[in-house]
C-alpha cells in the first residue's frame, strides 16, 4: 500500500486521532494511560496503535518492563509531520471552543 494512502487511512478513525492528540500532549504513554484517558477497551487501543505504528506515526519502546508509545520523530516521516500538525491545530481549535 502506498505510504500516503496508509497515513490517510490511519487517521480516518476518530479513536486513532484521539490517540494521536493524547500523544501530542503527553509525549509518552503506556497502553493503560491511553485506555484510561480515551475510555476505550484495551484490545481496541492496541489494534489502533498497531495501525498507527504501521503508518509510521507512532513508535513503541520498552522501558523498565513497560511498553511506552510516543509519536514517531524519524526523518522518514514525509507526510506524517504535516498530518500531526493538522491534528494539533484541530485539537487547539476544539479546546478554544470549549
Amino acid at each position: 500500500m502506498d505510504y500516503l494512502v496508509r497515513i490517510f487511512k490511519s487517521v480516518a478513525n476518530e479513536r486513532r486521532v484521539c490517540i494521536l492528540e493524547r500523544l501530542l500532549r503527553a509525549k509518552e504513554q503506556t497502553l493503560e494511560e491511553i485506555v484510561d484517558h480515551i475510555n476505550i477497551p484495551y484490545k481496541t487501543a492496541s489494534r489502533n496503535l498497531k495501525i498507527l505504528e504501521k503508518a509510521m506515526l507512532v513508535k513503541r519502546q520498552m522501558r523498565n518492563g513497560r511498553v511506552l508509545y510516543s509519536l514517531e520523530d524519524s526523518p522518514r516521516l514525509i507526510f506524517g509531520r504535516d498530518i500531526l500538525n493538522m491534528i494539533k491545530k484541530r485539537a487547539l481549535k476544539r479546546k478554544r471552543k470549549q
